[in-house]
């Protein structure tokens, strides 16, 4: 779709691509409304997608497709599998290409970055938490600690969500994964530094929509660790889904190479079957519907880099250390086993120690992080500054759609998400101005 296509742009000559994770400053979008490479600051003339204000969770983007676009009208931000190389103010898109790597070889590759990644943290940091979401990601994470002999330097804190309406995969209401939390506490107790269970609350959300930008908002809980404490460094395993492999893209992808469909599908619906698989409890994918490489997805979630700073604190995510490289994989190597039962990060566990944490693995899914569910909030609960929509943009028709919801006494959480999201873009243009 894009893979030759020739833009103006601004940027002096070299090779650019939007890394996963990066900040908004170094995110590049086609504005084919130009037939130009532009990046935030020049796009305040671009009128606003209307779908934007009501799915603001994703932003910059519409969708993990980049086909669907982003919040500005016929703009694109495309996936780190695309190169634009500039010259003389001219921007041509490359498709990324480098040599494909059987898994074996990915998992070598992969687990010493990881590795290298950890090590440099330590060096630099005497006090690190780890936000434990008790998923295999973060087990991955904890494994290198562990083999690296950092955990009496290590505090892991998981949290438990009452922000969120209940659900079957809140580690309170999941006896598995209660018990798999249970039994690491009392087993690591006596290595690690402290393990603590973190509660968030309405007030936790709340405190970050009064008091923070857009990217704090959605990572409230990770804004709950930073206040409490300050000048340490803060380990992530978001990201890993991608990087490890326990994706439905993954999946998707290996349907759109795949050169005997129903084979495939066959194998696909099958390993469904063995319920004791990592993902089998989590996934949803149509095998019925379209399938999309890895370079039509982008593996951007949120901006971890924007809480940096904050209350002296810096912010890490070792899974995310190179995303470009899963992704020439030569796929005959991956089956669909591989991905349904999170088989790289199995095999990077188990190198760094053994079968000591199979116990602790359940399944995929959890909403006991950084995510909330749709509630309504009286307007006391805001501060009144916080209402004021900026001037600065080329609002679409949704304007409307939030001018009523916010005239309202009471208020829904992704209302005040896509007005915290305007400010936020608001603030990437010369003449931010908050006055209504």
């Amino acid at each position: 779709m894009f893979n030759g296509l020739v833009l103006d742009t601004n940027l002096e000559d070299g090779i650019y691509y939007n890394r996963e994770p990066n900040s908004l400053h170094d995110t590049y979008f086609i504005d084919t409304n130009s037939n130009s490479l532009k990046q935030i600051y020049e796009l305040k003339d671009v009128k606003l997608e209307e779908k934007i204000y009501y799915s603001p969770s994703k932003f910059p983007r519409l969708h993990k497709l980049i086909s669907h676009g982003t919040a500005w009208k016929n703009c694109y931000a495309l996936s780190c599998s695309h190169d634009y190389n500039v010259k003389d103010k001219k921007a041509t898109v490359i498709l990324h290409q480098e040599t494909k790597i059987p898994l074996i070889d990915y998992c070598e590759k992969y687990y010493k970055l990881i590795e290298q990644e950890i090590i440099k943290i330590y060096s630099q940091h005497n006090d690190v938490v780890l936000q434990f979401s008790g998923g295999i990601d973060s087990l991955v994470l904890l494994s290198y600690i562990v083999k690296l002999g950092y955990t009496k330097r290590t505090i892991l804190i998981n949290f438990e969500n009452y922000f969120i309406t209940d659900h079957p995969d809140l580690i309170r209401n999941n006896i598995k994964k209660n018990l798999a939390r249970t039994k690491l506490m009392l087993d690591c107790k006596n290595y690690l530094s402290d393990f603590i269970i973190m509660e968030l609350t309405d007030e936790d959300w709340l405190w970050a929509v009064n008091n923070c930008a857009y990217t704090q908002c959605q990572l409230y809980g990770s804004m709950k660790i930073l206040k409490n404490f300050p000048n340490t460094a803060l380990i992530t395993g978001h990201h890993g889904d991608q990087t490890l492999l326990h994706d439905t893209m993954w999946i998707s992808h290996l349907f759109a190479n795949s050169t005997n469909i129903s084979e495939t599908k066959k194998e696909y619906v099958e390993s469904l079957q063995n319920k004791s698989l990592y993902m089998n409890n989590y996934i949803d994918y149509d095998v019925d519907g379209q399938h999309n490489l890895l370079h039509d997805y982008t593996w951007h979630l949120k901006y971890w880099h924007d809480l940096n700073g904050y209350n002296g604190c810096s912010v890490y995510t070792p899974l995310s250390v190179n995303t470009r490289l899963c992704r020439n994989i030569d796929t005959n190597s991956l089956t669909i086993n591989d991905i349904l039962d999170a088989k790289v990060a199995k095999t990077l566990i188990h190198k760094n120690i053994g079968n000591q944490f199979d116990e602790y693995i359940t399944h995929q899914g959890n909403l006991d992080g950084d995510v909330f569910s749709k509630k309504y909030f009286d307007k006391s609960n805001f501060h009144r500054d916080l209402f004021c929509i900026p001037k600065n943009i080329n609002h679409n028709i949704g304007l409307l759609w939030l001018e009523k919801n916010l005239s309202e006494q009471t208020i829904e959480t992704n209302t005040i998400l896509s007005l915290k999201m305007l400010q936020l873009i608001s603030q990437n243009f010369e003449d931010a101005d908050f006055n209504v």
